[in-house]
């Protein structure tokens, strides 16, 4: 039995390396793995795994991040433009004010007569305005709106002539430029005022020489009718 297997084995071992060996494996000094292979080369297809990754991120891409980061976006412009808004209406308004106080300046500063002092005057004016308050303080409202206005105006009038004269012009072409109906009005009835005021002037002139002229008949007269000399200029009773 044992010589069996001493001599089975040998030969089994034999056969089954000449099955497996059946090719023999050429000891080359070169060996043209690839030369056989003619065929297209087909890339291979990417992983399953890669695949959904790219899924999960444009997903999240779209989703509900996405649309938070839109609103935030829109957010951050809306609030860029109306601060940028907000900025230009500043300056704008902040340029308009400036332009503004120039020209009150400028115009205070022209119409000002430089031979008219103005810290002590103004003083005067304002003491004039207050003069009307007191007179009017028991007063009804009408009187109590315009007796102090016009008691400062008198007193602008009073002390400082130059200056009231220049701000009456300047007033006077303002409201020719802004308001014309109410200008040509108050035109109309300056001139009239003014026309009225000569007439009377000239009645008043015109009823003096009247009465002058009365007056002379009338002692002529009296002399005539008397006998005395009524043109001699009369002297002192002597003792």
């Amino acid at each position: 039995m044992f010589n069996i297997f001493r001599v089975g084995l040998p030969v089994a071992s034999s056969v089954v390396m000449y099955t497996c060996l059946k090719n023999p494996v050429l000891n080359e000094g070169k060996r043209n793995f690839y030369a056989n292979n003619t065929a297209d080369i087909i890339p291979g297809s990417p992983q399953e795994e890669g695949s959904e990754l790219v899924k999960l991120v444009a997903k999240r891409e779209n989703g509900s991040g996405s649309a938070l980061q839109k609103q935030f976006k829109r957010l951050r412009l809306w609030t860029d433009e109306y601060l940028e808004a907000v900025r230009r209406c500043y300056i704008e308004k902040s340029d308009a004010y400036f332009r503004k106080e120039r020209q009150v300046t400028d115009t205070i500063t022209s119409l000002h007569d430089k031979t008219e002092l103005l810290w002590p005057n103004s003083i005067y004016i304002l003491t004039g305005f207050m003069t009307g308050l007191v007179l009017t303080r028991k007063r009804n409202i009408l009187l109590r709106a315009t007796v102090p206005l016009a008691c400062g105006l008198v007193a602008f009038s009073a002390f400082m002539p130059a200056t009231f004269n220049k701000t009456a012009s300047w007033l006077s072409g303002v409201e020719e430029h802004k308001l014309p109906d109410v200008y040509r009005k108050q035109a109309k009835i300056i001139e009239k005022t003014e026309d009225l005021v000569q007439r009377s002037e000239s009645l008043k002139q015109e009823n003096e020489k009247i009465v002058s002229k009365y007056y002379q008949k009338t002692r002529k007269t009296i002399g005539d009718m008397t006998g005395l000399t009524v043109d001699e200029p009369v002297t002192d009773k002597k003792d």
